[in-house]
């Protein structure tokens, strides 16, 4: 068969079979490798036809073992080249990103058919493969759908350019930079304003939000800029919006060493206030919102559990139990614990708290020494909140003077005793029986302070366990 060379593409002519020719026998003999079909071609008015040469096909032989080629297709998902780390939904296509052997790659499935991943001859209607230009071999770590397609890469973070009247096809899709700013393993959010998530170099929680603007759409601007080490390498964000804690709208990052930075977080502030939670004895690992309750996975001595954060609770990791006679409290929970127990009386339509000390739980749970009442009791441990504010500022020479606060004045809502300064704002009035709970307090609390210091913070703390929560608080700075 002369006239074919190793390496021919041919094709039967009545079948329309494609091939390579892998060897050339003799010269009515040539080897062929099959490309797109396993069936033998037909004997009967069919031809080879290839570049230089056209042959009858007179007859088939056995199959052989499978020669050498260059062409070949090799799936970007196999087990030879690993699966994709990541999966979302955009606008009714199946993005798949994070190939180990394309990084910076996503694919995104024809439109409503969420298994097909066919490029076909690039239609519209056909699936998309493709990344951005400038980020070749580095990892794609999220991709976020919001009114455009949001990517976050080990180099950056792009948007896909679409809008109404421009939707993402094959030849229309490009990824656009927002900035340099890149992002690690911890999950992004996605809030009103934009995505929030964990940049990578320094522990910065940035916001990618519409600027309004046609050449940069997008921007990248810092949520915690005045607090950002209380980041500590965050695993897991979450965005706790209409939830049972209030209006208000906070984002939890739960740190790498186990605090939670809680962070709470407004449409219309530039600064956003944040502290770190702890837990006695234990380690925040994840947290989740079900509902209007929002839950953590904390990890005790090795054991997990599913906590909730209750804002009626006063002490942490606790139980709520009755003590049902004259009898010393035993709960199965205090084996072996040091807990405080707080005594929970309704006075009225005001349910009041009082903290009545704390023991140590025997073997059995026995809170040895707790008062032997027949009483409604939370048992845990105590946690001393801290609200301290900056420093005052002289208009003049700024924070480094010599300073005196005078005088302050807290506005509190439905709060028990707390401390300022380690000066003690107590719930009771002249005219309360001291020998009853203490009431509930809301309204201005005051005292006047001695001394002068520089840089003189002002602090509310509380040693006991009660309600606090603060509205406001006005100093006498002289």
């Amino acid at each position: 068969m002369s006239g074919f060379a190793v390496g021919d593409q041919v094709t039967s002519s009545v079948e329309d079979f494609n091939y390579e020719v892998v060897s050339v026998v003799s010269g009515t003999q040539v080897d062929l490798l099959f490309i797109d079909n396993f069936t033998d071609p037909s004997v009967t008015a069919n031809n080879l036809v290839g570049p230089s040469a056209t042959s009858a096909i007179s007859a088939v032989g056995a199959a052989g073992a499978n020669g050498a080629t260059t062409q070949w297709d090799e799936q970007m998902i196999s087990s030879v080249r690993g699966f994709p780390g990541g999966c979302m939904f955009h606008k009714n296509r199946l993005v798949l990103l994070d190939f180990p052997g394309a990084p910076e790659v996503h694919a995104l499935s024809v439109l409503a058919t969420p298994g097909d991943f066919d490029i076909g001859e690039g239609l519209d209607d056909e699936a998309i493969i493709d990344g951005p230009g400038d980020a070749l071999g580095r990892r794609v770590r999220h991709c976020v759908s919001s009114e455009q397609l949001l990517s976050l890469t080990e180099v950056g973070s792009y948007y896909v350019g679409e809008g109404p009247n421009t939707p993402v096809t094959p030849t229309t899709v490009e990824f656009l930079r927002i900035g340099p700013e890149t992002a690690g393993d911890c999950n992004p959010i996605l809030a009103a304003e934009g995505v929030v998530f964990s940049e990578t170099q320094g522990d910065r929680l940035m916001l990618l939000a519409p600027s309004g603007q046609l050449r940069r759409v997008w921007g990248a601007a810092e949520i915690l800029s005045m607090a950002s080490e209380l980041l500590v390498t965050p695993t897991r964000l979450l965005l706790v919006d209409g939830s049972e804690w209030g209006p208000e709208r906070y984002v939890l990052a739960v740190n790498a060493d186990g605090g939670v930075c809680a962070i709470h977080y407004r449409r219309d502030s530039e600064l956003a206030g944040a502290t770190v939670w702890t837990t006695t004895g234990g380690l925040f690992v994840d947290a989740a919102m079900f509902g209007k309750k929002v839950y953590a996975v904390v990890n005790r001595a090795s054991a997990y559990s599913l906590e909730r954060f209750d804002a009626d609770r006063l002490l942490d990791n606790s139980v709520l139990f009755t003590n049902p006679a004259a009898t010393t409290p035993t709960n199965a929970a205090f084996v072996n614990r040091t807990v405080a127990l707080v005594w929970r009386v309704t006075s009225g339509s005001e349910n009041r708290r009082v903290d009545v000390g704390e023991f140590v739980g025997t073997g059995g749970g026995v809170l040895t020494g707790a008062p032997t009442d027949a009483r409604d009791y939370e048992g845990g441990a105590r946690f001393a909140p801290d609200v301290v504010m900056w420093p005052p500022m002289d208009a003049e020479e700024g924070a480094n003077t010599w300073q005196r606060i005078a005088s302050a004045a807290i506005d509190v809502l439905r709060a028990g005793q707390f401390y300022g300064n380690g000066r003690r704002y107590t719930a009771y009035r002249v005219s309360d029986d001291v020998t009853q709970p203490p009431p509930l307090r809301t309204g201005w609390r005051k005292s006047r302070y001695l001394g002068r210091k520089r840089d003189f913070a002002f602090a509310l703390t509380q040693i006991e366990a009660a309600p606090l929560e603060v509205r406001s608080i006005a100093l006498e700075v002289r």
